[in-house]
């Protein structure tokens, strides 16, 4: 129940009870005045009386009788000597002895009573007193019995409550109002608003208020806090219910499982997802089991944990975490691959150089010739085994993530494209290749000799890859305030599947002719890490059996 309606009906029935009581002290003060009035006016009556006889020597029928007045007179042993009521006979009324004023009054020399009449609704009040001569006279006044005025009364008293308790209402619901209102909006810091009975309570309540408020604050911040957190997470989550409904459900979680809906909080996960191997997860986890499982998801890889959630030594609900580990696959089977090919490069020259020095070293080869021969091919064998290593080194000195590049300087590519041009001259000329630049005086910051390494491999690869009498274009520009390095040539062109893959390690678009030409297949990955370092993008661009054009574009690095 409201207070306000409370305080209402309180005030009401307050009103209402002081109302009735008011008017029964009323009745009952009205009551006794009637009685004492009466009392009085018989009391004088009967000094009149008795002077009167005294007068008239005790002759009763020279009284002057007052017609609303009765007059009788007893002797002392009952008997009725006088009566003023004509339509009485004194000889038929009997003794008086048993009335209680007569008794009274022989007894203490006055006497009062008064009896009341149902059947006329009518009282009459009797005071009797003893005369010298030991008579009794006794003064009788019959009137309307007050009872038949508190009709009159009744209904004023009615009208009277009916106003009060409409009154009572309309004040109640002002000052309830006035009293509930503070409670009602909950501003007990606005002293103008509360009573000062009411101010201790309000201080109180104000002051729990306060501190609720805070702390809901505090808790919608966290929430905010953790809300945040699981979405921006990388990591699918969601978490569930006893009843496996969906409570919370990240964007990750539903990228990695690509589900229909926008919003599935508050739906079961059963109706929402399908995989066995989740919904399985699940139910293990709803009885307590935790798991691990990789599943795959939409052409991803995706390490899924499974766990309940306790309260009090009860499950209450599930949790998934979903991690995408297709790109930690991916490295680690190019790692495996890596380790194969290193080793496999390695393999290939050091037993070229152990064979030819087995057979030396036999006697096989005896010849001048023979022996210049041999020697030559351990030498170039020898020399590729130094460069492959080379590469290696470098690539894992630049796999590091403490790497820094040092000796950071602004480097003119200009200058830096016609040094490795100059410095493939041989190659050019062996392989009939010609080379056309379009060079600007272009600088960029970073290490001078990786920027060299990066633009001798690209060239490098274009004549190694190049049709006889072929070409190389080296441009180098400037696109939006941006370095722009573009090494293109009409060489046998990348197939569109190998697109993708030619900056991996010792991956070769033509394992037969990368052996022809000598190459480590590490040139591109080294581009790829220089590139990166110097905070630039490739881009490639092939046409089978036509073309090759590779463009580098240096963009300024964040501080």
């Amino acid at each position: 129940m409201k207070l306000r309606t409370t305080l209402t009906k309180r005030f009401v029935v307050a009103a209402g009870v002081a109302t009735l009581l008011t008017a029964v002290c009323c009745c009952v003060a009205t009551w006794f005045a009637f009685s004492e009035q009466a009392h009085n006016d018989l009391a004088n009556y009967s000094s009149f009386v008795e002077e009167v006889l005294d007068e008239n020597n005790q002759q009763y029928p020279n009284i002057k009788l007052m017609d609303d007045y009765r007059i009788t007179v007893v002797d002392k042993d009952g008997k009725v000597l006088y009566e003023s009521n004509p339509e009485l006979e004194k000889d038929e009324m009997g003794n008086h002895n048993a009335r209680p004023e007569i008794r009274q009054a022989l007894a203490e020399g006055k006497g009062e009573s008064s009896r009341y009449s149902n059947s006329v609704n009518k009282v009459t009040y009797y005071y009797a007193v003893k005369m010298d001569n030991g008579n009794v006279l006794r003064i009788g006044k019959t009137v309307q019995s007050i009872f038949s005025l508190y009709g009159w009364i009744l209904f004023i008293v009615l009208s009277l409550g009916i106003y009060v308790v409409l009154f009572s209402l309309l004040l109640a619901g002002r000052l309830s109002k006035k009293i509930v209102e503070p409670f009602s909006n909950m501003k007990f810091d606005n002293k103008d608003f509360v009573y000062e009975e009411l101010k201790p309570f309000a201080d109180t309540i104000a002051k729990q208020q306060r501190k609720i408020k805070k702390q809901f604050d505090d808790l919608q911040e966290q929430r905010d806090r953790i809300t945040t957190l699981i979405a921006n997470m990388r990591e699918g989550f969601i978490m569930l219910d006893v009843d496996k409904v969906i409570l919370v459900e990240n964007g990750s979680a539903k990228k990695l499982l690509k589900t229909k809906h926008h919003n599935n909080e508050g739906k079961n996960i059963l109706e929402v997802y399908q995989n066995d191997t989740l919904l399985d997860s699940v139910n293990k986890a709803s009885k307590g089991e935790s798991t691990v499982n990789e599943v795959k998801l939409n052409k991803k890889t995706v390490k899924l944990y499974v766990s309940p959630v306790y309260t009090n030594g009860e499950v209450v609900g599930v949790i998934c975490l979903l991690l995408d580990i297709t790109a930690q696959k991916k490295t680690e089977k190019l790692r495996r691959e890596f380790t194969a090919n290193v080793t496999h490069e390695l393999k290939t020259p050091l037993t070229s150089i152990s064979g030819y020095a087995e057979m030396i070293e036999n006697g096989m080869v005896t010849e001048p010739e023979d022996m210049q021969k041999f020697a030559g091919r351990i030498h170039k064998e020898a020399g590729r085994l130094i460069s492959l290593i080379g590469d290696i080194m470098r690539l894992s000195k630049m796999d590091d993530k403490a790497y820094q590049i040092e000796g950071v300087k602004r480097v003119n590519l200009k200058d830096t494209v016609e040094e490795a041009v100059e410095t493939l001259e041989m190659s050019t000329r062996k392989n009939n290749i010609t080379i056309e630049t379009d060079l600007q005086d272009v600088t960029v910051t970073g290490n001078e000799t990786q920027l060299f390494e990066l633009v001798y491999n690209l060239c490098d690869n274009a004549i190694r890859y190049n049709k006889p009498n072929g070409k190389v274009y080296i441009t180098l520009k400037t696109e939006n305030e941006s370095p722009v390095l573009v090494v293109k040539d009409t060489g046998i062109g990348i197939e569109k599947k190998h697109k993708e893959r030619i900056f991996e390690r010792f991956y070769r678009v033509d394992k037969s002719r990368s052996k022809e030409t000598g190459g480590t297949g590490l040139g591109l990955a080294i581009v790829k890490h220089i590139a990166e370092i110097h905070n630039a993008k490739i881009k490639v661009d092939s046409t089978v059996g036509e073309e090759t054009e590779i463009t580098v574009t240096f963009y300024p690095k964040e501080n």
